[in-house]
């Protein structure tokens, strides 16, 4: 199955920014996309600075159609690290 898909989101690269009073998710210029905060013992922001990888994954995953071969699973280990903020 081939998966043609034209982002429609912010291109990545994301990341965390704060200006020390916010924090923010990020794009590759420093320009904000969203608020992040922490609720109730969550912290989100490293999964939404993370999505564009994370959906970019998911679509290789679709379009390699079983093939373990055209996976490239230390690319998935990295997006899954980014998400949960595990950059230990």
């Amino acid at each position: 199955m081939s998966i043609e898909t034209k982002p429609n989101h912010t291109p990545a690269p994301w990341s965390i920014g704060s200006n020390g009073v916010t924090t923010k998710v990020v794009d590759a210029d420093g320009k904000a996309i969203c608020m992040v905060t922490y609720r109730k013992g969550h912290w989100n922001g490293d999964l939404l600075a993370a999505a564009p990888e994370l959906l970019a994954c998911l679509l290789d995953v679709l379009d390699a159609d079983g093939d373990l071969y055209a996976m490239d699973f230390n690319r998935y280990r990295a997006a899954i690290t980014k998400a949960t903020g595990d950059n230990a």
